[in-house]
């Protein structure tokens, strides 16, 4: 079911960060003895022919044909004159149609000088005459109104049925299904109007957006034309369609699986319409602050009226002083080399910064949230969860950052090889992708405290760090806390290639990780395949150099260390919450299984013997006394000291030990249902069920209906429910 990961995720990549962009095309013909080469040639409108003289005398004629003295009735008559060689000329063909044309000199034509240029009408927007045009065509200046003034211009458009990409030298299509439009901005006294009526257009079609009125206010009005837009994966290898609205954040798995983290390829599919009208502007009395409350965009002119939240009616870090709550999303903070697409290729990463709204605060404490995913991007790993926009990561992220806190999501390098039969190549891919995740998150740290040091501050973080994580996350906040000696800690025998194959390749087995392959903890120096010149294939490159990693806490939410004797005395502070039963990761020591595929990976360490030995070694004394008393809303069984006696186990003042309802014993239509692991997920199941369906390959129905197993009641509802739980727990030990 998953073979065929790699291809597909790239595939898809080359196709969404491309198909936007319709350039015009410079073709070229020749023309010599009694021939025009090609002889018929197919474009587009827009498209420039160019013809080449290689020897004689010739022209090219669209007017009168030579052999039959009648008009050929083209949709334009541009010819090009005579020359005995050398460059005849060029013509931009701006309408659709058969083009046909000779060599109107002697008996050329009658000798089979005669040429077709077959002209195809190119998708992309068409805004009426006298509009102007930026230097990547991003943005676009219609005609100018006046007030007062009646205005009637239109935006055309047309659609194809398929969209065609060379990869690799092989041409793929997208099968165009749909565009609707969505909503456009015009200045007041002016209204808009679809051509169909419903705004709703199919390929090989032509669509209109009319604006028409008379503008009662000068200024410089924004269109923000939204639409939403429907492709066909087929061609992929997923037989299934794919709806994403543009402007584009973040909506579809797929999509930012494809896109990593950068949007603008598909935003830019709608161009930015720019309407200037002239006269005078109307003065709207506002708070004109963006970091108000009250914050008005339109306001011209500001009133005083600004309110800004109070942090005055609690505590900070403890209750929730602000009620609103500004993102930056997609803040790059650093690249490195990933391996997703099965060869090394630098990618960026990116995070999403959340921080109180109206917050004068410059010294903040920052959390950095750690999603889950099982190292694979969102659907590919069967699973609805996988990006720093999973509902849980934002859900937390909003309610740390009303506490005062900064919050950041970040998203890190994915990739590994499930799908091996080699028990010794599924643990070295999967522990080298936690590797490479914890890299990213110490990389993450140090990005953050470089802000703060060289660029002013601009997200007003202080020195105080923690992470936290939810399952993959988990194991990535997990390993912050006590991955940090390379011999003693991953030297260990479990984590030694001893197959036959690589005694056979090296003359020795080999350790799953090679800081001078893959770089050092930190990602603070470079990496080199061993098989290549040093310099040639880096996998690991510096970021932020000369920053501290270092975090003063970590907590985790159903993750594992791959070895429980990586936690040592005098480590970081730690917190967990895990259900009891896990299977997925172990609550005390147990197997790690591949998902989707049920392969053993490796022994691992959950929560409650990280907790014991916490405790033991004295770095969770901050802990002591605290309550593990909490409010499950949801399922009703908050006490921890309660739960921790059913595991077996003492009342740990790090470990809050979850208990959910025992599976039903009754079959669904996909099988039975598995122990609730994480509660706290919510996902849009029938969007995430058709994907996951056509990606797979699996009947309709079957990929929704899997995802439900352990999470049968999943819904919004309870998903903020389990987060607001997680987050009484969690955050008076931050």
């Amino acid at each position: 079911m998953m073979k065929k990961l790699f291809s597909k995720v790239i595939a898809l990549a080359m196709i969404l960060t491309s198909f936007t962009t319709f350039a015009q095309v410079v073709h070229f013909v020749e023309a010599g003895s009694y021939y025009y080469a090609p002889q018929v040639l197919e474009i587009e409108t827009g498209d420039i022919v160019t013809w080449t003289n290689a020897g004689g005398t010739h022209d090219v004629n669209f007017d009168i044909s030579t052999l039959s003295g009648e008009s050929f009735g083209n949709p334009s008559s541009s010819s090009l004159g005579t020359n005995t060689g050398g460059d005849l000329g060029s013509i931009t063909f701006d309408l659709a149609g058969t083009y046909n044309y000779d060599c109107s000199i002697g008996q050329h034509a009658a000798n089979g000088m005669t040429g077709t240029i077959i002209v195809s009408q190119a998708a992309g927007f068409f805004p009426p005459e006298g509009s102007v045009y930026n230097s990547d065509s991003t943005e676009i200046t219609l005609p100018s109104a006046a007030v007062g003034s009646a205005y009637d211009n239109t935006i055309s458009f047309y659609a194809t049925n398929e969209i065609v990409m060379d990869m690799s030298g092989t041409p793929v299509a997208l099968t165009f299904i749909s565009a609707e439009i969505l909503s456009v901005d015009v200045p007041d006294g002016m209204s808009t109007s679809c051509n169909p009526g419903d705004c709703f257009f199919g390929p090989q079609a032509w669509g209109e957006v009319n604006l028409t009125g008379t503008p009662t206010n000068g200024g410089v009005y924004n269109l923000n034309l939204s639409a939403m837009v429907t492709i066909n994966l087929t061609n992929l290898g997923i037989p299934s369609d794919l709806t994403f609205p543009v402007p584009y954040n973040g909506e579809n798995a797929v999509l930012n699986m494809a896109l990593a983290g950068d949007y603008s390829a598909v935003n830019g599919f709608i161009p930015n319409f720019i309407l200037n009208v002239d006269g005078a502007i109307a003065t709207i009395s506002g708070c004109m602050d963006a970091s108000a409350t009250n914050y008005n965009a339109e306001a011209t002119e500001d009133d005083g009226s600004c309110e800004y939240p109070s942090a005055g009616s609690g505590v900070r870090y403890v209750n929730e002083i602000f009620t609103d709550v500004t993102v930056s999303s997609n803040v790059l903070y650093g690249s490195n080399i990933g391996i997703i697409t099965q060869a090394p290729a630098l990618e960026n990463l990116y995070m999403d910064v959340y921080e109180p709204t109206g917050d004068t605060e410059t010294n903040r404490r920052v959390i950095i949230m750690l999603h889950t995913g099982s190292f694979l991007p969102a659907i590919v790993n069967g699973q609805a969860t996988g990006d720093k926009s999973d509902n849980a990561i934002v859900q937390a992220c909003m309610l740390y950052a009303k506490k005062g806190y900064v919050a950041v999501a970040v998203n890190y390098r994915l990739g590994w090889n499930p799908v091996s039969t080699s028990e010794d190549v599924r643990r070295s891919t999967l522990i080298q992708a936690a590797y490479r995740g914890l890299q990213d998150t110490k990389t993450a740290v140090r990005f953050l405290r470089k802000s703060a040091a060289e660029d002013g501050n601009p997200y007003g973080v202080g020195e105080k760090f923690a992470v936290g994580g939810n399952g993959t996350g988990g194991y990535l906040s997990l390993a912050m806390a006590t991955l940090n000696n390379y011999e003693s800690e991953l030297l260990m025998p479990k984590f030694i290639d001893t197959s036959a194959e690589t005694i056979a390749a090296y003359g020795q087995p080999m350790p799953y990780i090679i800081p001078s392959m893959l770089g050092n903890f930190e990602a603070t120096d470079y990496g080199y395949h061993p098989a290549y010149p040093v310099g040639a294939v880096p996998l690991c490159i510096p970021n932020h150099v000369g920053y501290s990693s270092e975090v003063d806490m970590v907590f985790n939410a159903g993750g594992a260390l791959p070895d429980i004797s990586w936690l040592e005395a005098g480590e970081v502070p730690i917190a967990s919450m895990q259900n009891i039963l896990d299977a997925d990761a172990p609550y005390a020591e147990g197997n790690v299984i591949v998902p989707t595929t049920g392969e053993f990976v490796i022994i691992a360490h959950g929560s409650q013997l990280v907790q014991e030995n916490a405790t033991a070694f004295g770095n969770n004394d901050v802990f002591a006394g605290m309550s593990t008393t909490i409010n499950d809303a949801w399922f009703s069984n908050g006490n921890g000291a309660t739960n921790a006696a059913t595991a077996g186990h003492a009342d740990l003042p790090g470990l809050f030990g979850m208990i959910t309802p025992t599976p039903s014993a009754s079959p669904t239509a996909c099988g039975f249902q598995t122990v609730q692991n994480a509660p706290w997920d919510s996902w849009d199941n029938a969007t995430y069920g058709a994907m996951a369906d056509g990606y797979h390959g699996m009947p309709s129905g079957t990929m929704g209906c899997l995802a439900l197993l352990g999470n049968p009641d999943m819904s919004e509802e309870k998903g903020m429910a389990m987060v607001t739980m997680m987050d009484e727990f969690f955050a008076p030990r931050i």
